[in-house]
């Protein structure tokens, strides 16, 4: 083998010695990266531990709260009036709120978010520790002690929340609190601090039954910590003020024994507290029968006499006083026809209580007639009167009752028996009012000043009857922040010392129907149960079967249907043994009606179509109102649930035709949007239904009907402006139609084009109408994907994240293929497009949207927008009709110096000054208002006689209430004018010479919109208020841009 021939080899190293080595270099990694691991978890989990350690130790002479932080060692609480000022110990409370902000920012678990939560707490930042606990419930939805704390932040703002015109804010934080803490022990019936908790809500609620129930339940859970004495202080006290209501005899004594007194103060508290005539609780009555039935007694006469005094001095009610007089000079021998007046009248209370309301009319007719003949005129024409047309009403014979209800009205007026008067005003009212004879909003109004009378008068009774109606007629237009004030001051008077236990019944009964919609089911269910254990108490015959049903109605609501429909079944048994007709229809009726509701949410709906068609046949044509739309209103959605085409078309005239009814009968603007934004299923299901049926003009007619009615009732007809110190209503006398398909076609400008949307449940009709031509494309998209869609849309176009951006271009370009697309052949590029939104596609910028090649739709049409088509011709009209103006005027406000103490905040806008200034080059006749010179009062004095106004600055918007919304102007240098003109303010005014109005501030075009009506901001005010065109904006806008 020669040189070149020669292989040299190399001794390779041996495998076994590789491998060996790298498992051992690999085994160090992973060791190491372990033991890091576990170091950083222990040191994050002692960093925690030691956190909530210097956390307790801060509090540990004093807890902050009344209500109990999980993990929190126990420690007393202070007592105080008023919020307590704890002193913690400020260095262990940094160190741990210090720890736990690092620990919570570097590592977001559900345990970190709600440990740094419980300082939060602590600290009585309740807004922070909520956005802390929904993030870890979010990460951890099955923590009982995460819901815990978050329904303790819930509570203690509830506790806080004292002003009498947020007591609705109270109520709905503590009811929410209390649905926390039943969810945390839910997930564990052993969590103590759950269960102390939610006795602290029920008592803060004024449940009193319910929470001494809570209390005990506590104390069985908890058998040897420091809490107990806490639990078991609270029971005693709630015992100890455990007091019966006074019956008419005892309470005739405990007035007797003040009048020997000459207490006063005690005299009035009984008389003003318990004037319930039906159970003989109304004090100069009382001792009248007391006069008849024992002679003529000195002492009781005085009594009456001192009474009557009382009333004078304190009221200017001149009854008792006349009544004193009329038996202190009655011969005696009436004294036996004045007896049996009495007992005829005490007979039909009886009867009345038993729910006998015609053999009660027969009583109190011949009461009258006793009266009569001993000619005691005072009370034929007051109380016997009274209870005859009271009967009459409950019986369904109103027309009859209003005319005695006007004859008592008038001779109480005449002779200053005030409280007489207020209590049968109520009834006048509500019996005028179903007979349509005076609207929902006259009755609201009057109701409130009967209120504030009763108030006046400081009389427990009727100021408990005008709240609840108050609170009725919130419910029935979804005010719900109105109403919930109102039901959470009427639980407040439920609860006073020795208060009517009927009115607490009452209130809690119909307090429970209202509380039903706003899904606080925990408190519904409490208050259920409270109401159920109250009615046993009472003597009424009918009481029980209206909490049987309100029971059944919880439990359905709950998901709990075999326990609903155990409780609507006695429910309706019982309303079958009733010996009045009238009442037998109406508990009959209303049980079957609820029966309905039952079925038709459990899937049943031939039952629930059954129970309703039995429910409707009870009542024929007596049924209220709210009870016949509820009634019918279900009929629909059942007939369309089960795809009976045939019926859903009988149906949808019968219930829109009593939603048109209700449109005139509300005429407070607010009132009526919500009503609507509420009710507007029933014109989408009638959308819906004529587009299937091939009908589009008619599917068309219908969208427009329920398109911003109340704007276009402002356009045509106008609207009163009422102003006081509380808030500004507007006020409508009427409701106008809007215009049909064809009637736009006909008046619309052959250069426009609109394009509407409807959105419905299932999908979207998109709308091209023209003079030539109209066209409908359907989108089969559900409503909430869409609304997901948009939204998502709008937070991504306020990111500057490169990748959000990116996502938001997608998503453009999805949307214009959901919502531009379909329509496209159907568009005329040589015409302008008046863009129509519905629901939540208001927010959206069409504009923005770009096809798939990346146009822009702004780059292929011109835009502008319109609320309603019906309101585009009508401010098209407005344009025209102004067109002739020469010599266009502008006014331009730039930058107006605001009042910088009240808005520290907010920025000057130097951007906005030059803006002004620029556009003011483009007139002649210019106003320009900048800086200092920018006053509200000289606004004001230049806007309505402008062609054009140019505002460029700063506007606040309070989506709450969008009559608050406001421009910021700059203060007058003389007087005490604040500068801020709201949306209250403007929309009174009438542009008559305006054509244009420019917003170039925030948020001037949608603060807000209701499913029915439509936008609502600041744009929507100068529309209203004459102007046919104006520009603004949706969000935030850069001033230097």
């Amino acid at each position: 083998m020669n040189d070149n021939s020669k292989i040299i080899s190399k001794k390779p190293f041996p495998q076994s010695v590789l491998s060996a080595a790298s498992i051992v270099l690999i085994s160090l990694i992973v060791l190491g990266l372990s033991l890091f691991l576990v170091w950083n978890y222990h040191f994050r989990q002692s960093e925690t531990e030691l956190a909530l350690t210097y956390l307790n130790n801060a509090y540990k002479l004093e807890r902050p709260l009344e209500s109990r932080i999980t993990n929190f060692d126990y420690a007393p609480v202070k007592n105080t009036r008023g919020d307590s000022q704890n002193n913690p110990d400020k260095i262990e409370l940094d160190r741990a709120e210090k720890l736990l902000l690092d620990t919570a920012a570097d590592n977001p678990t559900a345990e970190n978010l709600h440990s740094l939560s419980r300082v939060y707490l602590a600290k009585k930042e309740f807004d922070e520790a909520r956005k802390q606990l929904e993030k870890a419930a979010k990460l951890a939805p099955e923590n009982a002690q995460i819901l815990c704390d978050l329904g303790t932040a819930w509570a203690e703002t509830g506790r806080r929340t004292t002003a009498d015109e947020e007591r609705g804010k109270r109520l709905k934080a503590l009811a929410t609190s209390l649905d926390k803490y039943d969810a945390a022990l839910k997930l564990n019936r052993q969590l103590a601090e759950a269960s102390f908790n939610r006795a602290l809500s029920l008592e803060l609620l004024n449940l009193p039954s319910q929470t001494q129930a809570a209390w005990r339940k506590y104390l069985e859970l908890d058998k040897n910590s420091s809490w107990i004495e806490e639990a078991k202080r609270h029971l005693q006290i709630l015992e100890s003020q455990k007091t019966r209501e006074l019956s008419s005899d005892e309470l005739k004594t405990a007035f007797l024994n003040a009048f020997r007194q000459k207490n006063d103060e005690e005299a009035w508290w009984l008389l003003s507290q318990t004037r319930e005539l039906i159970t003989g609780k109304y004090l100069p009555q009382k001792l009248a029968i007391s006069l008849v039935e024992n002679g003529a007694n000195e002492e009781i006469l005085d009594a009456l006499k001192y009474l009557g005094e009382l009333e004078k001095t304190r009221n200017g009610d001149f009854f008792a006083a006349e009544l004193a007089e009329f038996y202190a000079t009655a011969p005696t021998a009436k004294f036996e026809l004045l007896k049996k007046a009495q007992t005829a009248m005490q007979n039909g209370y009886k009867l009345c209580e038993e729910g006998k309301f015609s053999q009660a009319a027969g009583q109190f007719i011949t009461a009258r007639t006793l009266f009569l003949q001993a000619e005691d005129f005072i009370e034929a024409n007051t109380i016997s009167q009274y209870f005859i047309a009271y009967c009459l009403y409950v019986t369904d014979q109103r027309g009859k009752a209003v005319e005695l209800f006007r004859q008592i009205d008038e001779f109480t007026k005449t002779k200053n028996y005030k409280w007489l008067n207020l209590m049968n005003f109520y009834w006048l009212t509500g019996a005028r009012e179903f007979l349509a004879e005076i609207s929902k909003t006259e009755v609201k109004n009057e109701y409130e000043k009967s209120l504030a009378q009763a108030q006046k008068m400081e009389d427990s009774y009727l100021t408990q009857q005008f709240l609840l109606n108050l609170a009725s007629r919130s419910d029935s237009v979804s005010q719900e922040s109105e109403k919930l004030s109102h039901l959470q001051k009427l639980f407040e008077i439920s609860n006073t010392p020795k208060a009517s236990l009927r009115q607490k019944v009452r209130n809690f009964g119909y307090g429970l129907e209202m509380l039903l919609d706003t899904h606080l089911d925990a408190f519904s269910q409490a208050v259920a149960v409270e109401t159920v254990e109250l009615t046993e108490q009472t003597n009424d015959n009918l009481f029980p079967i209206y909490a049987q049903i309100n029971a059944g109605v919880v439990h359905t609501q709950t998901g709990n249907f075999d326990e609903a429909r155990k409780w609507l079944l006695t429910a309706k048994q019982n309303a079958e043994t009733v010996s009045e007709e009238s009442e037998r229809k109406n508990l009959s009726a209303k049980s079957l009606l609820k029966l309905g509701h039952l079925e038709r949410k459990i899937g049943n709906f031939q039952q629930a179509a059954a129970d309703y068609d039995e429910s409707d046949k009870i009542l024929e044509t007596t049924a209220t109102p709210i009870f016949l739309y509820e009634l019918q209103k279900s009929r629909l959605l059942t007939y369309q649930a089960l795809g009976e085409d045939a019926e859903v078309e009988k149906q949808i005239p019968a219930v829109l035709n009593l939603a048109e009814k209700y449109r005139t009968q509300i005429l407070e603007e607010q009132e009526r949007n919500t009503f609507f934004n509420n009710e507007q299923t029933i014109y989408d299901i009638a959308v819906e239904h004529e587009f299937r049926q091939g009908r589009d003009d008619k599917a068309f007619d219908y969208a427009e009907i329920s398109n911003s009615r109340s704007l276009l009732d402002w356009l045509k007809k106008g609207a009163n402006i009422v102003r006081n110190q509380k808030k500004t209503e507007v006020l409508f006398d009427s409701s106008t139609k809007p215009y049909s398909l064809d009637e736009i076609r006909a008046e619309m400008p052959p250069n426009v084009q609109i394009l509407q949307y409807t959105v419905l449940e299932k999908r979207v009709l998109i709308w091209a109408i023209s003079k030539e031509n109209v066209a409908v494309a359907p989108v089969e998209i559900e409503s909430d994907i869409l609304r997901e869609k948009v939204e998502s849309y709008l937070k991504l176009l306020q990111s500057s994240d490169t990748d959000k951006q990116l996502e938001a271009q997608n998503l453009s370009a999805e949307l214009y293929n959901f919502l531009v697309n379909p329509i496209l052949p159907y568009l005329d590029r040589t015409k302008e497009i008046c863009l129509v939104p519905s629901k939540v596609l208001f927010y959206l910028p069409f504009a923005a949207l770009v096809s798939p090649n990346k146009t822009p739709f702004l780059q292929e049409f011109t835009i502008f927008y319109a609320p309603s088509a019906s309101v585009f011709i009508i401010c098209t009209e407005n344009a025209g009709n102004r067109s002739n103006f020469s010599d266009e005027t502008l006014l331009s406000v730039g930058n107006p110096t605001f009042d910088r103490e009240a808005f520290p905040d907010l920025p000057a806008l130097p951007a906005a000054e030059s803006e002004a200034r620029d556009i003011g080059k483009f007139y002649e006749n210019s106003t320009i208002l900048l800086a200092e010179g920018a006053t509200k009062e000289k606004f004001q004095a230049s806007f309505k006689n402008a062609d054009v106004v140019h505002f460029a600055g700063h506007y606040l918007v309070e989506n709450s209430s969008p009559l608050d919304s406001s421009l910021l102007l700059a203060k007058a240098a003389k007087n005490d004018e604040s500068g801020v003109l709201t949306n209250a303010e403007l929309v009174g005014e009438k542009l008559l010479r305006t054509k244009l109005v420019v917003l170039s501030a925030c948020q001037t075009g949608v603060e807000s919109y209701y499913k029915g009506e439509g936008l609502i901001g600041l744009s929507r005010s100068f529309l209203a208020s004459g102007a046919p065109l104006v520009v603004a904006s949706q969000w935030q806008v850069d001033s230097d841009a």
